[in-house]
């Protein structure tokens, strides 16, 4: 748990840092800037326990790739997709154990998000 909270912690830090540093370096902040910072992509990922080993994630967002890691990191689990517009995708983890897993979603604009995933 010590771990995941320096990550994240970290990683808060880190993209704070670059926040700053654009707006530092600039006179003025045009409308196009403000959206990319704002822009909210999220994922559904779902059913949420999993109890047959099958989920589904989905997004209103094109998804590239799929990676689903057990909590120290090691994969399990990795799916790209080269097609444009897959935004719902059926994973099957077989021979899971129960626990929590952490699914590693990634977007067709660079963007990536963690969602927690638990297995029963």
């Amino acid at each position: 748990m010590k771990r995941f909270l320096v990550i994240t912690i970290l990683l808060f830090v880190y993209c704070g840092a670059q926040t700053q540093d654009i707006l530092e370096n600039r006179d003025f902040l045009v409308l196009e800037d403000l959206a990319v910072f704002q822009e909210n992509i999220d994922a559904v990922v779902y059913p949420n326990p999993v109890r047959d080993g099958k989920f589904y994630v989905s997004s209103s967002y094109s998804i590239t790739s799929i990676e689903v890691l057990n909590v120290i990191g090691q994969r399990i689990v990795k799916k790209d997709f080269n097609a444009y517009n897959v935004q719902e995708i059926m994973v099957e983890l077989l021979n899971c154990e129960q626990g929590l897993y952490l699914i590693k979603i990634s977007f067709i604009n660079d963007k990536t998000i963690i969602k927690k995933l638990l297995v029963k």
